[in-house]
């Protein structure tokens, strides 16, 4: 195969190329040859697959990287990208080439500045230490690169938390949005969120000193509520920004956050009806997530949601209601009761998701077997033998006479779990 790499074809080569790619480390012996072939290569797609082959491999960090750097100043900007990239396997290891990569945080190609950001998000503090420095150059597209590439350490850029609070606040949408995701990303990492040293020194241009694991267990407790508690009062005060991506990352860092972004409760729950889809879902899975202490008076909000007209966005809502246990069961009970018919399909979805602690919805479910429609029908059968409605099953006997198929298999299902026999459904 390594002889292949010199073949009269192009197809040769770089079929050549993909085998050894194939091997990974077995290749090892291959990578000096793969290492010409990438640089030399006349061919453009020859070149990219003995990247991509060394990437696979893995090996000899010292040579390959060394020749990846080179290629980063190819004038095709797929080579680069694919260079940039297979750093990325290398992690730590290609720690040399943290200074070329932050270069190319500006590249004029957005593939090659996303690959270059991907790699340096998985490279250690040295690559932390770099991006910061990156966020006082005053090009947008170099801070909007450190930006996204810091999100890539999580926890690990904790130390970065006050450089990048400020952006939260920028004009530019775009790098409100990326500070914000930085934050969800860093906050939401429940490892080790690295070193402390902008605790006591927030205005510190310089990597903290690092600690020993006694240091380390001993500051983890303040340091965690510390990037919390900045990450949280962000959140809150851009929740409600006029841009949708800027209030989509303020959201999800909500939900991300879990129980630790209850506090938020009040301040989530009007994105509940929020214009865009997406960001009402995430409304709802931060809702949530948050747990039924810190959100139980949101359950009115949460059964108006469902009637969402997104399918996903329903399926949020119910998780969240079923998150909130039994304190959801009286507004459900209100509706089971008048059966509005927007929000009817929704609340017997979350009734079969509560199961047995909803058992006293059971007479609040009967009289919807025989209701119009054939969805409230099969619905309301599932709810039955999902609750453990044991009283029920004479009316799911008659429900398996149901012209619709789709009732007809709910009313099976719900006396099979009920341990009741019956005839198969028709």
């Amino acid at each position: 195969m390594v002889s292949e790499l010199q073949a009269a074809t192009t197809a040769e080569r770089a079929g050549a190329a993909i085998r050894l790619g194939e091997l990974g480390s077995n290749a090892n012996t291959a990578i000096d040859a793969l290492i010409m072939s990438a640089l030399h290569d006349s061919d453009h797609l020859v070149r990219i697959r003995a990247i991509r082959a060394l990437e696979r491999i893995s090996g000899q960090a010292n040579v390959t990287v060394t020749a990846l750097i080179e290629l980063l100043d190819d004038p095709h900007p797929e080579i680069r990208w694919a260079a940039a990239g297979a750093m990325e396997s290398f992690g730590l290891k290609a720690v040399v080439a943290t200074p070329a990569l932050v270069e190319m945080l500006d590249d004029p190609d957005p593939a090659v500045r996303g690959s270059a950001a991907s790699t340096l998000g998985k490279m250690g503090p040295v690559a932390v230490a770099a991006l910061m420095q990156v966020l006082d150059d005053p090009n947008r597209g170099k801070k909007l690169s450190a930006l996204k590439a810091l999100a890539g350490h999580g926890a690990r850029a904790g130390v970065a938390v006050p450089r990048i609070t400020p952006f939260a606040g920028d004009p530019d949408p775009e790098l409100r949005a990326a500070a914000l995701l930085c934050l969800r990303r860093i906050a939401g990492d429940r490892n080790w969120p690295g070193e402390s040293g902008w605790l006591t020194d927030p205005q510190a241009q310089i990597w903290p000193k690092a600690m020993t694991s006694a240091e380390r267990l001993r500051g983890y407790p303040s340091l965690r509520r510390a990037i919390v508690e900045a990450a949280l009062g962000v959140f809150g005060e851009f929740v409600g920004d006029p841009d949708p991506r800027v209030r989509y990352e303020a959201v999800k860092g909500f939900a991300d956050l879990g129980e630790e972004g209850r506090s938020g409760a009040q301040q989530v729950a009007p994105l509940l009806r929020d214009p865009e889809s997406r960001i009402r879902r995430a409304a709802a899975d931060a809702v949530g997530g948050m747990g039924s202490e810190a959100v139980s008076d949101l359950v009115p909000e949460l059964v108006s949601a469902l009637a969402d007209h997104d399918d996903n966005v329903r399926w949020a809502v119910i998780q969240a209601l079923r998150n909130v246990g039994s304190d959801a069961l009286p507004e459900l009970t209100i509706v089971l009761e008048y059966g509005d018919p927007l929000l009817l399909p929704g609340v017997l979805a979350t009734i079969v998701e509560l199961g047995p602690i909803a058992a006293e919805a059971a007479a609040y479910l009967l009289p919807h077997l025989g209701a119009g429609q054939p969805e409230i029908r099969a619905l309301a059968a599932e709810a039955l033998g999902s609750v453990g409605a044991v009283q029920a099953t004479g009316a799911l006997h008659t429900a398996l006479d149901d012209q619709a198929e789709e009732v007809r298999l709910a009313a099976a299902w719900a006396l099979a779990t009920l341990g009741a026999d019956g005839p198969v459904a028709r």
